[in-house]
């Protein structure tokens, strides 16, 4: 269980109490990933990032590191510190999979979801399917991964749990901005399907909003201004 105690978190405070902008890093990354977003948010939003276990200064995770637990241990975080409002969830990657979770298991506690180049839940299955020659590149670099906790994280998402969330009618109704990244160094097969899955997972959610962002997988790094404008685009923009 995350605690303010062993959590690695940076919390930025504007003034007065608009929803908190919380993000959730992709498999293998800590908080440092949204460092350039911070820079541009942080002065005027209230903005947390964290390192969820295992990662950056924060303890190691034990219990299973599939995206409902993780949602949970989020829940179970923002509760301890007193974030009890609606908040804006902000996901990369994996991270995008996590705050689709939380925004299913708790509804009410989310005020939008700004999905940043986010996993599609039959990722794996797909890739096997449409793009076998990736896939199993892919399967075969997970298992090198120098991290235990992005391995856990990733082996999780191959045994198909985050798939429950293709199951409808478990979908959020609030607002959604999908930015997908639109290039790449891919082969020009696999980036056709990972456009593909974006698009999937945009007409997932009936208010959706679909930005293709001409970058590689790390918009918050390539286009950060991306992600300023899709938060802008939800909160407004005082």
């Amino acid at each position: 269980m995350l605690t303010p105690g062993d959590a690695q978190i940076e919390y930025r405070s504007a003034n007065g109490r608009p929803p908190c902008i919380v993000f959730e890093a992709g498999a293998g990354d800590d908080l440092s990933t949204w460092t350039q977003v911070l820079a541009l948010l942080a002065r005027r939003r209230r903005c947390l990032a964290y390192s969820r276990p295992g990662y950056g200064r924060s303890a190691p995770g034990k219990s299973p590191r599939d995206i409902w637990t993780m949602a949970r241990e989020l829940h179970a975080f923002l509760e301890q510190i007193e974030e009890h409002d609606p908040i804006l969830l902000v996901g990369h990657s994996l991270g995008g999979l996590i705050v689709e979770a939380f925004a299913v298991l708790f509804p009410l506690r989310v005020a939008g979801l700004v999905l940043v180049d986010p996993t599609h839940p039959d990722l794996i299955q797909r890739m096997r399917k449409d793009v076998p020659e990736q896939g199993t590149e892919f399967e075969a670099a997970v298992k090198k991964l120098p991290s235990e906790t992005a391995r856990a994280e990733i082996q999780a998402l191959i045994a198909g749990t985050a798939l429950p969330l293709l199951t409808p009618p478990h979908l959020f109704q609030g607002p959604v901005v999908v930015l997908g990244a639109w290039v790449g160094n891919y082969s020009s097969q696999y980036l056709e399907h990972h456009r593909l899955l974006i698009r999937e997972t945009a007409k997932r959610y009936p208010s959706a909003l679909l930005r293709r962002v001409h970058c590689g997988h790390y918009i918050q790094s390539e286009r950060p201004r991306a992600i300023v404008q899709a938060v802008n685009n939800i909160l407004g923009s005082t």
